[in-house]
């Protein structure tokens, strides 16, 4: 998660925050630069100065390019003392709350899901269940016979699978 704040005449105005998928290996370094290609590629307003965690690579590279966009100065720090680095610690742990909350979500999500499927093994005495197809069949007195199926992957709905079956052959209700 990368926390970006919006500072203006030494007061916080807002903030916002940016989950990324990454790469096992990359480091902060490769992570910032890339963040700040992207976000400030797409974006009106370049402050002057940025304050970052860490320092990166392509610092200079990146300065130039946004003074270019933003016709004036553009400075990207790494504070050690004082008000930025203030920021950038609150920024920091603002991130980390983020990941606690999503990383909360996801188990709670993965019970739901995988926790379920996994529920129904153990009933059924099997290892694992991966795809399940539920069945319902509704009709209209002994007319209009229809049934429909939905199908679960990994505990989630998979919609696409869906079908829904027209029953001929039995006249009568007949659930089974």
């Amino acid at each position: 998660v990368v926390s970006v704040f919006f500072i203006r005449s030494g007061k916080l105005l807002g903030r916002d925050h940016f989950r990324m998928d990454v790469a096992d290996g990359d480091d902060g370094n490769i992570i910032l630069s890339q963040f700040l290609k992207q976000y400030y590629g797409g974006t009106p307003y370049i402050p002057d100065i940025i304050s970052l965690e860490t320092d990166i690579d392509d610092k200079e590279v990146i300065e130039e390019w946004l003074s270019a966009i933003r016709k004036k100065k553009v400075v990207i720090i790494t504070p050690k003392k004082g008000f930025h680095e203030k920021l950038v610690t609150m920024a920091k742990e603002n991130a980390l709350l983020i990941l606690e909350k999503d990383a909360e979500r996801i188990k709670r999500e993965e019970a739901k899901t995988t926790g379920a499927m996994q529920e129904i093994a153990d009933i059924l005495g099997i290892d694992h269940i991966s795809r399940a197809e539920a069945y319902d069949i509704s009709n209209l007195s002994s007319t209009s016979m229809v049934c429909g199926m939905v199908v679960f992957e990994n505990g989630r709905p998979l919609k696409k699978a869906y079908k829904r079956f027209r029953m001929k052959e039995h006249v009568t209700q007949d659930d089974y």
